[in-house]
């Protein structure tokens, strides 16, 4: 009985933080607010791995939603604050956290070029050839892509192995983020 409680509350664990992540990723998508940059780029200095590349995926989607440079040049603040931590994310420890890091500044520099080749200017030659490289790879609105495997995350898969890693890998952490920003 307690084997099953605890495969119960994993369960919940992880629909609670696919439910959290994905309620994240519509609010910057349908808000444009730049008042949750601060808690995601706080999020971005987390010691679990998990956090640290979510936050950068989010940095990363809330760039891709801007139409124009309007609402980041409006608060400057906000502006260095995601540019310091874009040069940051590119030599994190996580590849998955570079990568998005990466695409970020791709994502900026499609609405502040200027901004962006900062950035690269300061980045040492084998980071930014990996800059440039991610390039190529870059999508400019991966929104829907990001929304659409939020929604269906979880759903259709079969074997047993894959599911019991998805739930020890659940991580409640996005629902305390979720908190955080609003």
């Amino acid at each position: 009985a307690r084997e099953s409680c605890s495969k119960v509350n994993a369960k919940c664990e992880k629909r609670f933080a696919e439910s959290s992540n994905a309620c994240i990723q519509v609010m910057l998508v349908n808000s444009n607010t730049e008042k949750s940059i601060p808690v995601i780029v706080q999020g971005t200095a987390e010691l679990n791995k998990k956090i640290r590349i979510r936050c950068y995926e989010y940095i990363l989607l809330f760039l891709n939603v801007q139409k124009d440079a309007r609402i980041l040049e409006k608060n400057s603040k906000y502006l260095r604050m995601l540019t310091k931590q874009i040069f940051a994310g590119v030599s994190d420890a996580a590849p998955a956290a570079r990568t998005a890091a990466r695409k970020s500044i791709w994502a900026l520099h499609r609405v502040l070029p200027k901004r962006a080749n900062e950035i690269i200017s300061r980045l040492d030659v084998t980071t930014a050839k990996y800059v440039h490289e991610a390039r190529d790879s870059y999508e400019s609105a991966p929104s829907e892509v990001y929304l659409q495997k939020a929604s269906n995350s979880g759903r259709g898969r079969s074997a047993k192995a894959t599911k019991q890693r998805e739930v020890e890998e659940s991580d409640t952490s996005y629902y305390q983020l979720l908190q955080q920003l609003y």
